[in-house]
């Protein structure tokens, strides 16, 4: 079974530091679900709240940090509410600085994530990976990435978010890193059937330590 996140409407930016910030993302989890005929054909889907945070944005020299405020945990963790807390530092997502003005242009971010299975089923797996493709309306911006979950060390205090069924930092989130990503200034081509293709794109992958 696929699960699918879109991630739509209203953001936010958050400083953390010199130079980096943190884009906040409303979003909503889509669930893939069991169609009428119970067979899968005409599967309906179920959508939940969440939200994505994007840590460590670079910041344009000629970008203010006064006016951005930072990210500010809930004081309380929920188990229900799914906070995926991504670090993009490394590698950095080219050209992010666009989601930084996406609202004030009244341009929307759109990102669809899903589960990820690079070696088997994920049951099988220590690590926890997710697909997302994000680009914003209108902008030559758009990037896919691949998501691994961090190790959470675990005790009686840990909380695992109940629809996701993994475990959360302290602060209630979800602490993902970015290990692979290509991106590309054209979001769509055009090309004759059975034409030659030309694909304007990059990757960049983590360092290896």
């Amino acid at each position: 079974m696929m699960i699918q996140v879109i991630l739509f409407g209203y953001f936010l930016t958050c400083v953390s530091g010199d130079g980096v910030t943190d884009v906040v993302l409303s979003c909503t989890l889509v669930e893939e679900g069991v169609g009428v005929d119970g067979m899968g054909g005409g599967s309906q889907f179920r959508r939940t709240p969440a939200t994505l945070i994007l840590r460590d944005v670079p910041v344009a020299p000629d970008q203010s940090l006064e006016t951005l405020t930072p990210f500010v945990p809930p004081s309380i963790p929920d188990p229900d509410a799914i906070l995926l807390e991504a670090k993009v530092s490394s590698p950095q997502i080219p050209d992010a600085h666009v989601l930084l003005h996406a609202d004030c242009n009244e341009q929307e971010v759109t990102c669809e994530l899903s589960r990820y299975s690079p070696h088997g089923p994920q049951e099988a797996q220590e690590a926890t990976h997710f697909l997302v493709s994000l680009s914003v309306e209108g902008g030559e911006f758009s990037t896919a990435f691949i998501l691994q979950t961090s190790v959470v060390e675990r005790d009686h205090s840990t909380l695992i978010q109940n629809k996701l069924g993994l475990p959360l930092s302290p602060s209630g989130t979800l602490l993902t890193e970015v290990i692979f990503l290509v991106f590309s200034h054209i979001k769509s081509v055009s090309a004759r059937l059975r034409g030659d293709v030309l694909l304007y794109c990059g990757f960049r992958q983590q360092e290896t330590p």
